[in-house]
C-alpha cells in the first residue's frame, strides 16, 4: 500500500507562483529580444542582448522549443551586433 504524501498547499501556492513568473520573465525575455531586433540600435541592443541572456537562465519553468525559440532570437542579435561591431571598427580604423 502506498503513503500518500498530504497536501501541502503552500508548495502548491509557491509552484504556482513560480510558473506565473516563469511566463512573465518568458514574456519579458521575447519583448526585449524583438524590440531589439526592430530598432537595432548599438546600446539598447547590446544591453537587451544582455539582459535576455541573464533572464534566460532564471527560467525553470521552460519548455525546449521555447528555450530554442529564444537562443534563436538571441544567436540572430549576436550576429547583429557583431557585424555592427566589425563595421564601427572598419569604418574608424580605415
Amino acid at each position: 500500500m502506498q503513503h500518500l504524501a498530504p497536501h501541502n498547499p503552500a508548495k502548491s501556492k509557491l509552484a504556482e507562483l513560480r510558473a506565473k513568473t516563469d511566463r512573465q520573465l518568458i514574456a519579458l525575455i521575447h519583448h526585449k529580444l524583438d524590440s531589439a531586433l526592430a530598432f537595432c540600435s548599438g546600446s539598447r541592443a547590446q544591453r537587451a542582448h544582455a539582459d535576455a541572456r541573464a533572464l534566460l537562465a532564471c527560467v525553470d519553468g521552460i519548455t525546449q522549443e521555447e528555450r530554442a525559440r529564444i537562443e534563436a532570437k538571441l544567436a540572430s542579435l549576436g550576429r547583429i551586433l557583431e557585424e555592427e561591431s566589425t563595421l564601427a571598427a572598419h569604418a574608424t580604423c580605415c
